[in-house]
Formats: C-alpha cells, structure tokens, sequence
C-alpha cells in the first residue's frame, strides 16, 4: 500500500560531493532536526582527484532544463515538486513521493536522476565532453551516485524546509 512522503531530496553535480555516505542515503528527521544539505568543498577537491569526466558547472539554462524535467516527470510518476532550487553545483527539491517502502523511494530518485541527465544530454545537442586528460568521452556524467532524501515527519517540517530553501537562495526558489 502506498503512503505519501513529503521529502527534501539533494542531489549534487558530477564533481561535487556533500558530507556522508558517497551514495544514496535515505534520512528521517524531524522539525528540529532538518538541515539543507550542502556540498563540502574539501571533500570535493579531494575526490575531484583522478576523475575522468570534467566537473559539472550548469548553467542557467541547464538549471531550467532540470526544474522544467522535474515537473514534467511529475505528470505521470508518483511524485509531486512542491519547490525546487537547482544551482550550478547541486540540486534540491522539496517533493511528495507516493511510495511503498524505502526501496520505492530510492527507485523513483534514480529515475529522476536519470530523467534530468537524458534532459541534459539531449539540450547539449551533439557536444560530447572531453575528458581531463582532454580526450573525448562517449557520454556525459550530470550528477554523483550521491543523494540525501529526508523525510519530513511533520507539516512543520514542509514549512521549514521551504523557509531554508527561500532563505539560503531566495532567487532560485521556483
């Protein structure tokens, strides 16, 4: 049977990092507890090191190619995007999910970042990256195997979450 689950899902850009587990991770906390996600920049220099793809900076345009996929993706998935933030280096979005069980939920994320990279990929036309070592690659790499969802166990937390999400970047909140 399937519930819904209000979550801030964040994700970071290939290159980027946040603090913990170097993959997915599903949390729960409650009002007190919730804190936005961030990228660590020690971290990221330091797994920057020997990467083969390029680090991702997107754009504003690429920025809006995500936003615009996530409320795409919203019309047929179990999902509803109640608050994005999508920056150069990460992404954050305050969503529902109607899932089962945790495996549901980590299923639909994986969607969702894969959903946006093929959005990505196909709004880069036929550029291929080059690699560090300046040679060409076969295909892009948007974003880590990295992710934070938090559930929010209460409606307070809705509201919390998207108080930090306008406090900390009130001209990307969409």
């Amino acid at each position: 049977m399937d519930f819904a689950v209000i979550c801030v899902l964040t994700w970071p850009a290939f290159g980027t990092w946040l603090v913990g587990p170097a993959h997915g991770r599903i949390e729960s906390c409650r009002d007190t507890e919730f804190v936005l996600p961030e990228p660590d920049e020690i971290l990221s220099i330091e797994r920057r090191r020997g990467l083969k793809w390029p680090v991702i900076q997107l754009d504003a345009h690429q920025r809006e190619i995500v936003r615009l996929d996530l409320h795409r993706m919203a019309e047929f998935r179990p999902l509803v995007v109640h608050d994005t933030v999508i920056l150069s280096n990460h992404a954050h979005a305050l969503l529902t999910l109607n899932i089962a069980d945790d495996q549901d939920a980590h299923h639909l994320i994986q969607l969702i970042k894969g959903a946006t990279a093929r959005a990505l990929s196909v709004a880069s036309g036929d550029r291929l990256p080059i690699s560090t070592a300046g040679e060409r690659l076969a295909h892009h790499k948007w974003w880590t195997r990295q992710y934070v969802m938090q559930r929010l166990q209460e409606s307070a937390s809705a509201d919390r979450a998207r108080m930090l999400l306008a406090q900390h970047f009130p001209d990307s909140v969409k």
